[in-house]
């Protein structure tokens, strides 16, 4: 079981992480974020030796780099946040909408979460929680 502070402190991490991306260099590639076992967030970039890796790669780069921590018990939460589109179907129509997932993940738990973002007029992200 997660704990519920020390995750809302990990996703508050990761979502102003990702309004950085999003306004300030207006890219987003896949990140993640570790708690220790002191309790302290750790942002985690990877770097596969190329400008413009593909997502996919990085997300399986940062996967097995977690995998390794939690073996050596170096963490005891990780997340990995990717920038996505969700689609939606209302009255035949199907839209898409920007999102972010979030991948987290303890030794007994794993959890996906999506926010929906928007940018607003004052430059600025919105994030809204799905269910």
């Amino acid at each position: 079981m997660i704990d519920e502070k020390v995750k809302d402190e990990l996703i508050n991490s990761l979502l102003k992480h990702s309004d950085h991306f999003l306004l300030e260099m207006n890219s987003f590639y896949p990140f993640g974020h570790t708690v220790n076992t002191n309790f302290e967030i750790q942002p985690v970039q990877a770097w596969l030796g190329n400008d413009f890796p593909d997502s996919q790669d990085l997300i399986d780069f940062l996967e097995m780099s977690f995998k390794k921590q939690f073996e050596k018990h170096e963490i005891i939460l990780s997340a990995i946040c990717i920038d996505i589109f969700l689609k939606t179907v209302k009255n035949g129509l199907e839209t898409k909408q920007d999102a972010i997932e979030i991948r987290l993940c303890s030794v007994n738990n794993n959890e996906i979460i999506h926010y929906k973002y928007n940018k607003n007029g004052d430059n600025k992200i919105e994030f809204i929680k799905t269910e």
